[in-house]
């Protein structure tokens, strides 16, 4: 009853089986979606090794079943990627994905594999039928790779690579906005790959790499003797990514990551397409607040410098503002990499040199934003549910935008790193966006 209605203009339903309950439930849902010609996508939980190879099994019955009513269709791509987040899981039996070697999705899906130490070769396809084919899992595998750097190694941009075609085209208005994507403080580019996978097959995708962070550096500024370090940093990445091959894009900004992307589309809005802000906001109003606490970075900074990162590391999530990010699947996980890939040396720098207090207030420079803004936030965190309804509504008063233009969305259950906590979450918000940015450029386009 609630599907036939919407038969025309479905093309896929996703399936839990462990919420559904039962294979009799599963098996009902999928001939029904095959009798409408509607995707019956098999998607996974926190599963373990043993609840997957079931879940593997009834994604064959799904295949199995489209492949008897259409046949040469090619197998679907099912949602059965959540096994590298089980990371404590025992290795005897473990599956675990690796690039797919056959049929059409070569170089951009993954394959769920079972080690298999005691027999000739490292691992083995799960022999999911009889002719031991291999069924195909995951969605878009994307890779960064290095695309420019500037003021020897201040900053880095890297570009995602794929199987699909870069360059993607809008059908009326010619190149697709790119996507660039900036982390916040003590993040990476890789914290944004839940997200650009979502988008990249029909968005080119960037992101940058901030000063102090993995192998970016201060050093190149050190000797400048700058008066701001805030202003270089904004005015470096637009210069970043002016010199790539980006096209007017779209900013997907975290945090201090989002602070100096503000500041970019508020100094040069011609050059770009739009902007979502993540769990931030346009910096101090308050002068004396502003100067107290370039201090308190300052002093923070140069703890941070004689702290090793693991300690660091640990006494940053305990703060309130972490709490939710901190119970989440994936923390254990983050903290560690973070832990390996940055120095005790540049978070000090990045702390002290892109400190709030060292920026100007941006809030009533949004009265005269120009490009349209989405801004995102986790309920758990009531601080920043509060600046980003007090931005969109400062944004709204722009005479440049139209109410629809400007977007707050507040994520269920997710706090502060709401990107990290609930990337599913936030992927349909990103991907709307996306599609609204470029309807309104087509419209501009054919006018």
């Amino acid at each position: 009853e609630l599907m036939s209605p919407l038969s025309g203009s479905l093309d896929a339903v996703v399936l839990k089986p462990s919420v559904l309950g039962s294979v009799e439930k599963f098996k009902s849902l999928v001939d029904l979606c095959v009798d409408l010609g509607v995707k019956p996508i098999v998607s996974s939980a926190f599963d373990s090794s043993v609840g997957l190879r079931s879940l593997s099994e009834l994604a064959l019955y799904v295949d199995s079943v489209r492949g008897a009513r259409f046949e040469g269709r090619p197998p679907l791509l099912h949602g059965l990627g959540t096994i590298a987040w089980n990371i404590h899981e025992p290795r005897e039996g473990r599956l675990f994905l690796e690039e797919a070697t056959s049929l059409p999705f070569e170089g951009w899906a993954r394959s769920l594999v079972i080690d298999v130490e005691k027999q000739a070769g490292p691992h083995k396809a799960l022999p999911f039928s009889s002719s031991n084919s291999i069924v195909l899992y995951d969605s878009l595998k994307c890779e960064l790779d290095h695309d420019q750097s500037i003021h020897e190694g201040f900053m880095k941009l890297y570009k995602c690579t794929n199987g699909s075609l870069n360059g993607h085209v809008h059908a009326s208005a010619g190149v697709a906005p790119s996507l660039a994507f900036v982390h916040g403080f003590l993040g990476d580019v890789h914290d944004w790959l839940p997200l650009i996978s979502s988008t990249a097959s029909t968005n080119d995708c960037y992101a940058v790499s901030l000063p102090g962070h993995s192998s970016c550096t201060f050093e190149c500024v050190k000797s400048m003797a700058l008066q701001n370090t805030f202003a270089f940093a904004s005015r470096s990445m637009s210069e970043l990514l002016d010199q790539s091959s980006l096209h007017t894009p779209i900013l997907v900004a975290y945090s201090m990551g989002a602070r100096i992307a503000l500041d970019m589309v508020l100094s040069s809005p011609e050059k770009y397409s739009g902007l979502m802000i993540i769990s931030s906001s346009p910096g101090i109003k308050d002068e004396a607040e502003r100067e107290n606490r370039a201090i308190k970075d300052l002093m923070l900074s140069a703890q941070i410098r004689e702290t090793r990162v693991e300690s660091f590391l640990d006494s940053w999530y305990k703060q309130p503002l972490f709490e939710s990010f901190s119970r989440s699947p994936q923390f254990m996980t983050t903290v560690s990499k973070r832990a390996k890939l940055h120095e005790s040396s540049g978070l000090a720098d990045a702390m002290g040199g892109l400190s709030p207090g060292l920026q100007d207030s941006l809030w009533p420079k949004l009265r005269d934003l120009e490009i349209p803004l989405c801004v995102v936030c986790g309920e758990l965190d009531p601080k920043y549910v509060s600046i980003s309804e007090e931005m969109c509504e400062l944004a709204r008063e722009s005479p440049h935008l139209q109410p629809q233009d400007v977007q707050l969305h507040v994520v269920s259950g997710a706090g502060h790193c709401v990107h990290l906590e609930a990337p599913q979450a936030v992927a349909p918000i990103l991907s709307n966006f996306v599609s609204y940015v470029e309807r309104s450029e087509t419209t501009a386009y054919e006018s």
